[in-house]
């Protein structure tokens, strides 16, 4: 009986060896290679890195790959399709690839290389769903293209679940423009010298996803033991924010061209919120009204109250013009950086339709110093054709952007968070026989348990798990 079921262990084990080795993935890559001539001094660099990657991409194990090649300027060219004899042959598409040469007086225009870069796929019958795809495109950052044009394309490869991986230089100074092209992934950048190590990791990881369902073992996810707080009175925190009881937050109202139809609609969601905001001792608010370029109408430091600060809402007139929302943005932080307070969470409220004016370099740069700040940022129009996708650039979750439809919740959403913070206490709990402070997340996984102290608490433990009457858990991060 043992021999037989030894036997059948192993005639097991040959069979998903045998599956495995059977099992192919399969990989599109195609290189979208800028050769304007603001890409003149990283292009070696970058190509060598290209003919690099795609030697890495040759040797993965279980993995079969074509190659396409585009390149870039004002226009577009495909020089090898994925369906071409090239396409598979790794040798004579690096000796293709290391003939290209930038451009003298071109410059690039990034839409246009993105859009070439999804019509090779396009061109194509994907019978096989399980295909990956992969665009590397070859750029350093240096590009005039409207931020409206870029999101688009960049939408459209999201759609065709096509990974946007990014070749760089170390001398190039567009960081925040080029991860902003990978959603902020740095794992998809490669611009430093050690980038190499998890820019390959992710390309295996996209190469042998469908290997990993085949293999991979399914865990159970840790479970939050259901939540109690330690005393009646309720502190809320919000996501990465710090519940200090005093607020800074700025108000940046759009007053451009391109929203002429809804301006007083969109000043009148302004003058409600600081209305339901009050006069709490803890809060203060500024205003940045911005067209073609900012200004502060309210100053985050200025001493007024609840009125006068509604009556300077009520005052900004709509001004027409061009829509600059990364430079308000940028004056809206720098009102916060210079007079905001230490150690107060700040807050930042867009009113905008999110049809910015502006380069994709521009927009995309202060976007991410705005994710990266520990701002929390919301957005909000009136309008009927909203740009959701551009006010995404600037706030870090999108159930926090209102759009037509949500906006008439928009002003209780941020109250309450809002008011809840700024009268709050400390939460106060017995355990063990000591007095804290605290909030803790407990997590349960097969009767061990986890403790997880949250913002500048201090949390005592008696050393076992907690009474059901002495535990508080938080149901987000």
């Amino acid at each position: 009986m043992r021999e037989a079921l030894y036997s059948l262990v192993i005639l097991t084990a040959l069979s998903v060896r045998g599956i495995l080795a059977e099992h192919q993935n399969e990989l599109d890559a195609v290189f979208v290679v800028d050769i304007s001539n603001g890409n003149r001094d990283a292009f070696i660099s970058q190509l060598l890195r290209a003919r690099e990657t795609v030697r890495f991409i040759s040797q993965l194990p279980n993995c079969t790959a074509r190659y396409g090649l585009v390149a870039f300027h004002r226009t577009a060219v495909s020089i090898i399709a994925l369906d071409s004899e090239v396409a598979s042959n790794v040798y004579k598409y690096s000796q293709v690839l290391l003939t290209l040469r930038p451009r003298q007086n071109a410059r690039a225009n990034l839409t246009v290389g993105l859009k070439a870069a999804h019509s090779a796929f396009n061109t194509l019958a994907y019978e096989n769903d399980e295909r990956r795809k992969i665009v590397f495109l070859l750029h350093d950052g240096e590009a005039e293209d409207n931020v409206d044009g870029v999101i688009q394309m960049l939408n459209q490869a999201r759609q065709s679940h096509i990974t946007v991986m990014v070749i760089a230089s170390s001398q190039s100074t567009h960081t925040n423009s080029l991860l902003g092209l990978v959603d902020g992934e740095k794992a998809r950048l490669y611009k430093k010298g050690a980038d190499r190590l998890p820019f390959d990791k992710t390309i295996r990881k996209i190469a042998s996803a469908g290997l990993r369902r085949l293999t991979s073992i399914h865990r159970k996810r840790p479970s939050l033991i259901t939540s109690r707080i330690f005393a009646s009175n309720t502190l809320s925190l919000e996501r990465g924010g710090n519940c200090s009881r005093e607020i800074d937050l700025v108000i940046v109202l759009d007053t451009s061209g391109s929203v002429y139809h809804f301006f007083e609609e969109q000043r009148a969601l302004a003058e409600d919120l600081v209305r339901r905001l009050g006069d709490p001792k803890g809060l203060r608010i500024g205003l940045v009204r911005f067209s073609v370029r900012p200004t502060i109408a309210v100053p985050l430091d200025a001493p007024l109250n609840k009125d006068e600060v509604l009556e300077r809402v009520h005052l900004t007139s709509f001004t027409g013009g061009a829509t600059r929302i990364s430079l308000a943005m940028e004056a809206a932080m720098e009102e916060l950086r210079v007079k905001g307070r230490k150690g107060v969470q700040q807050y930042i409220v867009l009113l905008s339709d999110g049809h910015g004016q502006e380069t994709w370099r521009e927009a995309s740069t202060v976007g991410e110093k705005v994710l990266a700040s520990g701002i929390i940022t919301y957005a909000a129009s009136t309008s009927n054709e909203w740009n959701i996708d551009e006010l995404a650039l600037y706030v870090a979750e999108r159930d926090r952007i209102y759009t037509r439809v949500r906006h008439p919740s928009f002003v209780a959403d941020i109250v309450g968070p809002i008011t809840r913070c700024l009268q709050s206490r400390d939460v106060v709990a017995d355990v063990g026989g000591q007095k804290a402070s605290t909030i803790v997340v407990v997590v349960s996984l097969r009767r061990s348990y986890k403790y997880f102290v949250l913002g500048n608490f201090t949390y005592v433990s008696n050393g076992g798990p907690p009474d059901e009457h002495y535990y508080a858990a938080c149901s987000v991060f």
